[in-house]
């Protein structure tokens, strides 16, 4: 086993121990330290997809369905169009660029929740598909679908369980949109499916101990701490990326 390997493994594993007791931040923290390590984009990407389907359906299975159905129908419809978008940047734009933005994204992620920022909203349901259309483009390009709906969602004041049955499902009809997407375009390659299988055992147990001590994990001082991790790896990775060139 090489260097690499053990050091993605337990990366991985902090990061789905994260998700387990937060419900969020495994791909904000994944996509910017992983395009350090791995080259290929794309396969990150798939990764970051396949292992997004993996946690929210273990997440799913915890919490159980407490939503209306209608607004993650919403968003999952809307989504479709950003994930062929998000697949076209994918393909077409540059790697300098693509680590740029998943930097980027991850700083205004971080924050917003940091401060908490909340937007009146008039017309929620247009909203729902504004944010699943982003989260889709997101979700094909960098393997982050998170950041929108994360942010919407927190917006809404909605109880514990029941953005985290919301957040669960639609990354569940999201990420298996994405990944139909990513097999007819043959983004979806042996070498994302083999990093998945070494990554499988990190990503489960990790999701498993996140949800153990989840009641510990909730606090603010937690969730703050998490927050700026992440404003910091985007921080580093666009400072990394623009040195490196």
């Amino acid at each position: 086993m090489d260097a690499t390997l053990c050091l993605t493994l337990a990366i991985v594993f902090a990061a789905c121990v994260v998700q387990g007791g937060a419900g969020f931040g495994s791909a904000l923290i994944l996509s910017p330290v992983l395009v350090l390590l791995i080259s290929d984009h794309k396969e990150i990407t798939a990764f970051l997809v396949i292992m997004g389907l993996l946690l929210n359906a273990m997440m799913l299975l915890r919490v159980g369905i407490r939503i209306k159905v209608r607004q993650v129908l919403l968003m999952t419809l809307a989504s479709l169009a950003g994930i062929l978008v998000g697949t076209f940047t994918l393909h077409a734009a540059d790697t300098f660029w693509l680590k740029i933005g998943v930097g980027a994204i991850t700083i205004v992620t971080g924050i917003f929740l940091l401060c908490n920022y909340t937007v009146p909203i008039k017309k929620p349901n247009a909203a729902y598909v504004g944010v699943g259309f982003l989260s889709g483009l997101l979700n094909a390009s960098t393997g982050m679908s998170g950041p929108s709906v994360v942010l919407f969602l927190s917006n809404q004041n909605l109880g514990r369980k029941k953005y985290l049955s919301t957040l669960a499902l639609y990354g569940l009809l999201s990420n298996a949109a994405t990944i139909v997407t990513f097999l007819v375009t043959r983004t979806l390659t042996a070498a994302a499916f083999q990093l998945t299988l070494y990554h499988l055992p990190a990503i489960v147990l990790g999701a498993l101990l996140g949800m153990k001590l989840s009641s510990k994990l909730k606090g603010p001082a937690f969730r703050k701490a998490i927050i700026l991790l992440i404003i910091s790896i985007g921080v580093y990775l666009i400072v990394r990326t623009v040195w490196g060139r």
